[in-house]
C-alpha cells in the first residue's frame, strides 16, 4: 500500500497497545520508559526519564520476557509527545524481527 504524503499519511504496520518496559540510549545518555504501542515498524515510548528530540537516532532495548532485555534495536525519533517520543526502527536484523513478533503476539 503506498504511503501518502503530509500529515495524513498512513502507517505501514498495524499497532498493538501494551505496557512494556524499555531502555534507550543516545550517545552517552541513557533513559527508561514504557512502550504504549508497538508495531513491526516502530514504537511509542511514554513516561520517559529523559526526553529525546525528533531526528535523533537511539538504541532501544526491549524486554521480550520479564526481567530480561533483548538485543539493541536502532531507531530514529520521528515525533515528540508530551511525555515521550515515537520512533521508526532502522534496519531490523532477523533476530530482532523475531523478538518483535514474540512481543506483539504475546500481549
Amino acid at each position: 500500500m503506498p504511503r501518502s504524503e503530509g500529515p495524513f499519511r498512513t502507517r505501514p504496520a498495524r499497532r498493538y497497545n501494551l505496557q512494556l518496559p524499555i531502555e534507550y540510549r543516545l550517545h552517552d545518555r541513557c533513559g527508561a520508559g514504557l512502550i504504549s504501542n508497538i508495531s513491526m515498524s516502530g514504537v511509542l515510548v511514554e513516561h520517559v526519564s529523559d526526553p529525546i528530540e525528533t531526528g535523533s537516532r537511539v538504541g532501544l532495548r526491549v524486554s521480550a520476557y520479564p526481567g530480561s532485555f533483548g538485543n539493541e534495536l536502532s531507531a530514529e525519533v520521528v515525533r515528540e509527545t508530551e511525555d515521550g517520543f515515537a520512533v521508526h526502527f532502522l534496519e531490523l536484523a532477523p533476530v530482532n524481527e523475531l523478538m518483535l513478533h514474540r512481543i506483539i503476539h504475546s500481549g
